[in-house]
């Protein structure tokens, strides 16, 4: 038998007597083939206890203590408070410098912008200024009147007139073939 009866009843009592009984069984066979192996079994005699190597019961470890609480005093809420108010005016003043600078452009590009404009519109006037008038009418009206266009009753120029214009189909296109449609069109 493998097991002893205390180890036994109390299989039966865990796990049922045909499970305590199927494991009995199976140490029988496997303590049955470790003999013929050659294998020695060692049984404990009752009460006598295996050897267990005890630390030294001197010394015993020391419980960790846990780290006292740090409280957070004023003076590092104010150092704390002060870098982080530093790194602030540090680059509230990096963008002041910067939008003067952008200022500066800015009034630059206005000053250019204007004298720009100014000029475009002193350059219309002195187009202006430049053609004799504004429209056909008044170029007419600049020349009536003026002596050296005042014909005399003897001047060539008097009794030239313009030339008239035909009264028959001849020369109104050039000779071509729209010429001769128009011909035969104008004879029917």
């Amino acid at each position: 038998m493998a097991l002893d009866k205390q180890k036994r009843d109390f299989l039966a009592e865990v796990l049922g007597e045909d499970k305590a009984a199927e494991i009995d069984e199976t140490l029988d066979g496997l303590s049955k083939e470790a003999a013929d192996q050659g294998l020695e079994f060692k049984d404990a005699e009752e009460g006598e206890q295996p050897e267990i190597e005890a630390k030294d019961a001197e010394t015993p470890e020391p419980e960790p203590q846990p780290e006292p609480v740090k409280y957070v005093t004023e003076a590092d809420v104010a150092a704390a408070v002060g870098l982080v108010v530093g790194e602030v005016q540090g680059s509230l003043s990096a963008l002041q410098a910067q939008v003067e600078e952008l200022a500066g452009h800015y009034k630059t590009l206005t000053d250019a912008l204007a004298s720009l404009e100014r000029s475009d519109e002193e350059k219309i006037k002195d187009l202006i200024d430049m053609t004799p008038g504004a429209s056909l009418a008044a170029q007419i009206q600049s020349v009536i009147g003026q002596k050296a266009t005042q014909l005399n009753k003897g001047d060539k120029l008097a009794k030239q007139k313009p030339q008239e214009a035909p009264t028959s189909a001849e020369g109104r296109f050039p000779a071509s073939i729209l010429d001769k449609f128009y011909d035969a069109a104008w004879k029917q």
